[in-house]
């Protein structure tokens, strides 16, 4: 346990820190690109409620009721657009 205590309070030497970076590699975040706003838009049209609901107004439309059709999609794009 003194080993690591003694590591905690001095830190790594010069030489043990090249030899990680050797090893390990820089410290940095890989894979955290940007998406696009509309790759981040359309993403919200994949919630399993939306789908539900867009099948749900899809279903009105073919049935002839319109009203309900376009008051659903309606919803879904004010939810979506406020969750964007």
């Amino acid at each position: 346990m003194s080993e690591v205590a003694d590591l905690a309070i001095s830190g790594l030497s010069q030489q043990e820190a090249e030899k990680r970076l050797d090893t390990y590699g820089p410290n940095v975040v890989v894979g955290a690109g940007k998406r696009s706003r509309v790759s981040m838009f359309l993403s919200y049209f994949k919630s399993p409620i939306v789908i539900i609901l867009m099948i749900a107004g899809s279903i009105s439309g073919l049935t002839g009721d319109i009203g309900d059709a376009s008051i659903i999609y309606f919803i879904v794009g004010m939810s979506v657009v406020l969750s964007y």
